[in-house]
């Protein structure tokens, strides 16, 4: 009684995964691909309706080692009328005491005073107003630091994970298919 029952829910409440399949020669594609460091080296995807770029290599306050390659490659997206052809995405973390930098006071870069909504970041806090302060610090520096020219013409994303893979993250495989 037990095994129907189930099968029948199954094919009532449920459908089975699948892989979204090419839309065949002529057929223009509302999937994506995103492309990171881990792809540098190796044959990008194509046939692409639109394309997100990782500007880091792997952590915050890294850059991609390919990324003009790479965003040149973004730029021959198919696209979609009214939908951006091209996107970035960063990474994020809050290394604490554990990263190679982290901010001590609400400035950023050096002499320009940033307004921090979670108080005063002083030297040896890692609470809440150095994290912000410290993710100031990385979005500024990706969008000023990394090669993106014009940074305000791109919607960006942020690459948020609840466990990071360390000092050395491991390759990921080609990229990735979005639906658009």
């Amino acid at each position: 009684m037990a095994a129907p029952l189930l099968a029948a829910l199954l094919l009532i409440c449920g459908s089975p995964a699948y892989a979204v399949p090419s839309p065949g020669e002529g057929v223009q594609s509302l999937l994506g691909n995103d492309i990171s460091w881990p792809q540098c080296n190796t044959a990008f995807p194509t046939g692409q309706a639109f394309a997100i770029v990782g500007v880091n290599n792997g952590l915050a306050n890294t850059t991609n080692p390919c990324l003009a390659e790479q965003l040149d490659w973004a730029e021959g997206s198919a696209g979609h009328p009214g939908r951006p052809t091209v996107s970035l995405y960063v990474n994020t973390a809050n290394p604490g005491a554990a990263g190679s930098w982290w901010p001590a006071e609400d400035e950023y870069p050096a002499g320009r005073a940033v307004h921090n909504p979670y108080g005063p970041c002083k030297d040896g806090d890692y609470g809440k107003a150095c994290a912000y302060m410290y993710g100031f610090a990385k979005a500024y520096d990706d969008a000023h630091h990394r090669g993106i020219s014009n940074p305000g013409s791109y919607v960006w994303w942020l690459d948020v994970e609840t466990k990071t893979a360390g000092p050395t993250p491991t390759r990921m495989p080609t990229g990735q298919s979005w639906r658009a």
